[in-house]
């Protein structure tokens, strides 16, 4: 009998476990952190207030009373069938929170000598990698934060993302790629000037349409003169004002929107 019971709880506790390593297996597989990275998270929240902090010191940006950020580690965004096409981090609009992948963050901390539990924010502030990370995604806080005071309720979810023709989408994309490399700039600039042939001219198809050139580097040219003619004015006014990706002449619709940015904006301060 005594055999019989211990078989038994042990034969039970050999199922509880089971069934904890499938759970946490089906979290990590749907890039749930599930606290495994509990240490990283900690210290990367650590340093996106220190960025925060800095944006606000070294910039005419400002991120509000009150407004936080925090950091969250995945396995990965989508299935991981493909991680080299993944993004290394993402800003989640809906609550304030950047989500690093993983294993690439985890590989840049290795670069650190001593224990994770040694290692400060301050030290990581000094990675540059880390850093222009930092400063795109938090730049990405600053205009959901600014969205919201605006009246403009969260900026962009993806079920409203969902909503938008693809023109409109993609005109999204820019501005908010686009101004957040420019803030990114402000700390590390770009060595190469860029124009508006990030944009492609006469009529394109999507398929023709390099997302990244388009977004990221039209987007900072978009909105560079914007930003830093006009500061936050700027950043509120592109964020009222949708830049439509035009596939039949994307190049001279982004020249027209700077120009009218520029323009408004100008008689806007003169009657300040």
């Amino acid at each position: 009998l005594i055999t019989f019971t211990r078989g038994l709880k042990m034969k039970t506790m050999f199922a509880v476990l089971c069934l904890l390593v499938m759970h946490v297996n089906i979290a990590q597989s749907q890039g749930l952190s599930y606290n495994n990275w509990a240490r990283e998270e900690e210290i990367f929240s650590e340093v996106l207030e220190l960025t925060m902090e800095e944006i606000e010191k070294k910039t005419p940006f400002r991120f509000g009373e009150g407004s936080t950020l925090k950091a969250d580690f995945v396995r990965s965004f989508g299935d991981g069938s493909n991680p080299n096409e993944e993004p290394i981090a993402q800003y989640w609009y809906e609550n304030a929170t950047i989500k690093f992948r993983s294993l690439p963050m985890s590989e840049l901390l290795s670069r650190h000598d001593g224990s994770l539990y040694r290692l400060d924010a301050a030290t990581l502030m000094e990675n540059k990698d880390l850093g222009k990370i930092m400063w795109h995604e938090a730049a990405h806080h600053l205009m959901n934060v600014a969205a919201q005071a605006e009246g403009l309720g969260v900026w962009y979810t993806p079920e409203s993302m969902e909503k938008l023709d693809n023109e409109h989408w993609l005109g999204v994309h820019v501005v908010s790629e686009g101004t957040a490399e420019y803030i990114k700039s402000l700390k590390y600039p770009f060595k190469n000037e860029l124009d508006e042939r990030c944009f492609p001219s006469g009529v394109v198809t999507s398929a023709e349409i390099d997302f990244k050139t388009v977004s990221f580097a039209g987007g900072y040219w978009l909105v560079k003169p914007i930003l830093k003619q006009h500061g936050q004015a700027g950043m509120v006014w592109v964020m009222r004002h949708p830049f439509v990706a035009k596939y039949d002449g994307m190049r001279q619709a982004a020249v027209n929107y700077q120009k009218t940015a520029l323009s408004e904006l100008l008689l806007m301060e003169q009657k300040k």
